[in-house]
């Protein structure tokens, strides 16, 4: 049986207990936050101290239990089910709320361009700014969140769609040799004479 602690299993433990593994790796992210903000290591933090890690990971309004008396348990639960909340396009959303802007509804290319190069990607003004403008639908030099999450719904849905179509090419693509393999058998087949 996996160990526990008074905050649950312990990271290490996530898979042992047998959570799926997109859910190991999520729990382990959070059970690494918490206890980071768990100063007094009693597993439990506060509701201000919530506020914060939820801020902190891209909840930006979280709905927090009313007690003062967080477990990591609680915790999770509630960020599951913040995420939840978020729907489709969620993992965007967050990210959006991350990242640094002057209006808290809409990022202007510049800004984007920043956000880019903060995170290691080369990207000049201009190149931000042809980004920015595929994202808007009003053609202004900002986006907002609905219209970065569409935008990246759609390309991820466009993706989808070209691996479904290469799939599909390349299981036609074997058939048809499949079938002139059977005929090219059937046609030796015909040349071969039993005295």
């Amino acid at each position: 049986m996996a160990e526990t602690t008074p905050r649950g299993p312990a990271p290490r433990n996530f898979a042992e207990a047998g959570y799926p593994p997109e859910a190991v790796e999520k729990l382990s992210q959070l059970h690494a936050v918490f206890d980071f903000y768990d100063t007094d290591r009693d597993g439990r933090i506060d509701r201000k101290t919530m506020r914060k890690m939820c801020d902190l990971i891209g909840f930006g309004n979280p709905t927090l239990p009313t007690t003062d008396d967080i477990s990591f348990n609680v915790f999770s639960s509630c960020v599951m089910s913040m995420e939840a909340s978020l729907g489709k396009g969620g993992e965007v959303r967050r990210a959006f709320h991350l990242m640094k802007k002057e209006h808290p509804q809409r990022m202007s290319h510049s800004e984007f361009g920043q956000f880019l190069r903060s995170q290691g990607l080369e990207c000049s003004e201009d190149h931000a700014e042809r980004i920015t403008e595929l994202i808007s639908h009003t053609g202004e030099d900002y986006f907002t969140e609905d219209e970065l999450v569409n935008y990246v719904l759609e390309a991820q849905a466009n993706e989808e769609k070209k691996a479904r179509n290469l799939a599909k090419r390349k299981k036609e693509e074997e058939r048809r040799r499949a079938a002139e393999e059977a005929e090219t058998m059937v046609g030796g087949l015909k040349d071969f004479v039993i005295d």
